[in-house]
C-alpha cells in the first residue's frame, strides 16, 4: 500500500503527463530534425539500402535512438537490479514463455520467407535487425514500457489514451515519408493514420498488460513492420 502512495504522490499525476509529453516530444524532435537535415544533404541511408552500407546505416539509426537509449540508461539507474521487472522486460511462467518462443517462431518464418522471395539476403537480415530493435524495441519501450510505466496506477481510460495518443502523433512525419508537411497532408493523418495508430497502440498495451511482459508488443511490432522488406 505504501509503495502505491509512493507512486501516486511522486511524481504528480500532472508530472507524469507532462513528462510522457517531453519523452515523446524530445524522441520525434530529435529523430525529425537528423533525419530531414540527413536527407537534404544526401547522407541519409533508407532501411532498404542498409545492408549495402551497413557502419554508416547502423551508425545512423543509434544516433536517432538516442532518447531510448538514454532512457535505457536513466531506467538502470533508478530501477537497478529491478529495471527488468519495472518496464515488463522479465518473463515468467509456461503461457508466457510458450507466446514468446510462438511470436519468436513467426518472424523467423516469416525472414525464412523473406530469404526465399528476396534475392538480396544481406537486405532481408538487415531488414530483420532494423525492424525489430530499432523500430518496434524502441518505440515499444518507449510507448509502452517508460510511458506505461509511468500511468501504471491510472484508471484505463488515462493509462491507454494519453501515451498511445503521443505514440500515433509521433508517426506524423514518417507517414509523410519525411518530406514537405502540407495542410491536406495533416489533415488526412488526423482524420485517418492517427486513429489506426492510436488503436493500434491500445492494442499493444492490452497485449503487453494481458500477457504480462513487453516482449509481446514488441515481436508482434516487428513482425507486423518487418512485413515491409517484401517490397523492397
Amino acid at each position: 500500500m505504501t509503495q502505491k502512495k509512493n507512486i501516486r504522490k511522486w511524481p504528480s499525476l500532472a508530472g507524469r503527463l507532462l513528462l510522457i509529453l517531453l519523452i515523446c516530444l524530445a524522441d520525434i524532435i530529435w529523430a525529425s530534425r537528423l533525419i530531414y537535415h540527413w536527407q537534404e544533404t544526401g547522407t541519409m541511408i533508407p532501411s532498404k539500402n542498409g545492408a549495402a552500407a551497413f557502419p554508416t546505416a547502423i551508425s545512423q539509426q543509434l544516433i536517432l535512438a538516442a532518447v531510448p537509449i538514454l532512457l535505457i540508461v536513466i531506467g538502470l539507474a533508478v530501477f537497478k537490479n529491478r529495471f527488468a521487472q519495472e518496464l515488463a522486460f522479465t518473463v515468467f511462467g509456461k503461457q508466457q514463455w510458450m507466446i514468446v518462443f510462438i511470436l519468436i517462431g513467426v518472424l523467423l518464418c516469416e525472414t525464412a520467407a523473406a530469404l526465399i522471395v528476396k534475392k538480396n539476403a544481406g537486405s532481408v537480415l538487415y531488414g530483420l535487425l532494423y525492424y525489430t530493435v530499432f523500430i518496434a524495441f524502441t518505440e515499444e519501450f518507449v510507448a509502452r514500457g517508460i510511458c506505461g510505466r509511468l500511468l501504471k496506477e491510472e484508471n484505463i481510460w488515462l493509462r491507454y489514451l494519453w501515451p498511445n495518443c503521443l505514440f500515433a502523433a509521433m508517426h506524423f512525419f514518417a507517414y509523410a515519408d519525411w518530406k514537405e508537411i502540407t495542410a491536406d497532408y495533416a489533415l488526412h493523418f488526423f482524420t485517418g493514420s492517427f486513429l489506426g495508430l492510436m488503436a493500434g497502440g491500445c492494442v499493444f498495451q492490452f497485449l503487453k498488460e494481458k500477457t504480462g511482459t513487453l516482449w509481446t508488443p514488441i515481436l508482434i511490432h516487428a513482425a507486423l513492420d518487418f512485413g515491409n522488406v517484401f517490397s523492397w
